[in-house]
């Protein structure tokens, strides 16, 4: 185990703003996330591995392998694919990821090229045929769940790359990520799952590995904090228990519990980690069955969702005004609540229900 006795004290700069008590300056963070990450293979024992493995050799038999993995927010997604890149060095891989909203076809075609390096193509079915008649290659799509948009025409760039999956999946090994809640979305209003041969559910992280990886990015970045030895174990045993084996939230939960002090020092205590806001203690899976409860019955209304729960249609009233008027928090039991930050599925299924009334949640 790292120790935090090789931290040496740095001052902040002059021109920095005045430290808030509870609050991270803005040079912490950005010093924390640039500092470089250390990636390394994939270990023998991760399912993520076992499962990159087997699609892989389906595909080097010439048998079509497309492979989507899902996570929620901060669950390591695109670490992932750069740990298989390191894992299978000796393949032809070609990684792209997608960073914002895709709002077309050219957009997207034109991302693709580039990253692929061809030239351009007139349109998706050009594109697969350069595909094939190419080497055989790997390709590494991160975040394919911003290829669509909530409007008329807002699918046709998730139309087409499926399309280019579907026409050149034996040729090319296609291994792309996704959020759960948006794939939950999808996969019911456009089959998502047929076009893939494996869909894996990303693994927490082991504890030891996400220890020792905030570790290593705290060293990297050479920030002033200290904690009591004895509460190593209590501190990192508590975020990964908050982030639920999810490294990027890791990170974000361990900067929100430094404590500023004196002297540009932060300090690190058991009894002060940070809590994700809206984090139940029940254990897993409750956005998840949140979204298949709505996309079961099809249809939500107040009275739906007070038949549904088993609640007056008042209170099932004023969960949907939290979900459209206020932060967007939806509460399906007494005992939980849907963190906002995994709400885009969820909304984008109202919507495309036409479920929210605001009429009948401002009459109630």
């Amino acid at each position: 185990w790292l120790s935090p006795e090789w931290l040496v004290p740095h001052r902040p700069p002059k021109s920095s703003a005045p430290v808030v008590p509870g609050a991270v300056p803005a040079w912490v963070q950005r010093r924390f996330f640039t500092a470089p990450a250390q990636l390394h293979p994939l270990d023998d024992t991760r399912p993520e591995r076992t499962v990159a493995e087997a699609a892989l050799a389906r595909w080097q038999h010439g048998a079509y392998s497309a492979l989507a993995f899902i996570g929620t927010f901060g669950a390591g997604k695109t670490t992932l694919l750069r740990r298989i890149a390191l894992t299978f060095p000796e393949l032809p891989l070609v990684y792209h990821r997608f960073t914002s909203r895709i709002l077309g076809a050219g957009q997207l075609l034109q991302q693709l090229t580039d990253s692929l390096g061809l030239v351009p193509v007139n349109g998706i079915d050009d594109l697969a045929a350069h595909l094939q008649a190419g080497p055989k290659r790997v390709i590494l799509l991160d975040d394919c769940h911003l290829l669509f948009l909530r409007r008329p025409g807002g699918f046709v760039p998730l139309d087409l790359l499926l399309r280019l999956i579907g026409s050149s999946g034996q040729h090319v090994l296609w291994i792309t990520t996704w959020n759960v809640y948006a794939w939950l979305y999808l996969k019911h209003v456009r089959a998502l799952p047929e076009f893939f041969t494996t869909v894996h559910l990303i693994s927490p992280q082991p504890y030891e590995e996400m220890q020792q990886m905030l570790l290593a990015r705290l060293q990297r970045a050479r920030l002033p904090v200290t904690w009591p030895a004895e509460e190593t174990e209590p501190i990192f045993r508590t975020i990964w228990l908050r982030a639920r084996g999810r490294p990027a939230l890791a990170q974000h939960i361990f900067l929100r519990s430094l404590q500023p002090e004196r002297g540009g020092v932060f300090t690190l205590h058991a009894d002060h980690i940070y809590r994700p806001p809206q984090q139940c203690a029940i254990a897993g899976g409750e956005e998840i069955h949140a979204l298949e409860n709505l996309v079961r019955h099809e249809v939500l209304t107040a009275r739906e969702l007070a038949s549904i729960n088993h609640i007056s249609e008042a209170e099932a009233a004023a969960i949907l005004a939290r979900t459209t008027a206020k932060g967007l928090t939806l509460s399906l039991e007494p005992d939980y609540r849907l963190n906002p930050i995994y709400i885009d599925a969820v909304v984008a299924y109202l919507d495309s229900r036409r479920a929210i009334s605001f009429r009948e949640v401002d009459g109630t």
